[in-house]
């Protein structure tokens, strides 16, 4: 699967509505639907063809149907690296509470 953007899934939808298409008519018709100049609409092209949902031989044309791509963020760099959400790893450094006093982690003895 392959993780698109909000912005980058709006460049596939005019692909897979109208590919095989010249590069430039491309721009042209994603910059008019979308609002972008027309730069900033070969930016966008270019950032999913980098991702390999996209294509250009000649012609832009769509690598992947809908079904290949998914807005799901994939997991942060810090995950990547500690295979945990640093969301989970703080709060498990958190000091544990029992019955309003801290507790040590190592043998649970109470401490003040």
């Amino acid at each position: 699967m392959i993780y698109l953007t909000e912005a980058e899934r709006q460049v596939m939808s005019l692909l897979w509505e109208e590919s095989p298409i010249p590069r430039a008519l491309f721009h042209e018709r994603l910059a008019s639907r979308t609002g972008w100049t027309l730069r900033a609409a070969e930016r966008m092209t270019e950032r999913v063809i980098a991702k390999g949902a996209a294509s250009e031989e000649g012609l832009l044309t769509a690598s992947v149907g809908p079904e290949g791509i998914t807005d799901r963020e994939p997991h942060s760099l810090f995950y990547r690296f500690f295979g945990v959400s640093a969301a989970l790893l703080i709060s498990s450094m958190r000091p544990r509470r029992e019955n309003g006093r801290l507790m040590d982690r190592k043998d649970r003895r109470l401490t003040l």
